[in-house]
């Protein structure tokens, strides 16, 4: 991509004309105008623009592994403190399969959260879809353990 010659390619955008600008959708007079902008792509520039990307994602996510590590911890916790709670508030004859409830959440999801703090005192900037980025790890994190089991 590097050696590759610089090229051109022309973005079609509607500039006037049915639907569009406050115009009416059922106006037959009203003809669609076009605007057509080149844009020069520098295969150069965006190979390095695209490995500046990766490279702070991949940062990102060597700290997000870490939170994936204590959100883990903290739902192992919550679930066996659920669990003994439910036993002590139900004293253990009911009956009941512990956990059988459905009004009852299994454990807080608090990963969201600790993401959060974890970077709102980084000395940089996130990149802008780092929420999205973290619950994408999140589930390939999730879709790993459950094929290991």
């Amino acid at each position: 991509m590097i050696s590759r010659p610089k090229s051109t390619m022309i973005v079609s955008a509607k500039r006037r004309g049915r639907g569009h600008g406050g115009w009416s959708k059922n106006n037959p007079y009203l003809a669609e105008r076009w605007v057509e902008i080149p844009i020069d792509i520098y295969p150069a520039s965006l190979a390095s623009r695209i490995l500046t990307v990766r490279e702070q994602i991949s940062t990102e996510w060597v700290q997000d592994l870490d939170v994936v590590l204590a959100a883990n911890d903290l739902i192992l916790d919550s679930y066996f403190a659920k669990i003994q709670m439910e036993r002590e508030r139900d004293g253990g004859n009911t009956g009941e399969a512990i956990g059988a409830r459905t009004t009852d959440i299994a454990f807080e999801r608090t990963a969201i959260h600790l993401m959060n703090d974890n970077t709102r005192f980084q000395p940089t900037a996130s990149s802008p879809f780092r929420r999205g980025n973290f619950d994408l790890l999140y589930n390939l994190c999730t879709q790993a353990a459950i094929h290991r089991i």
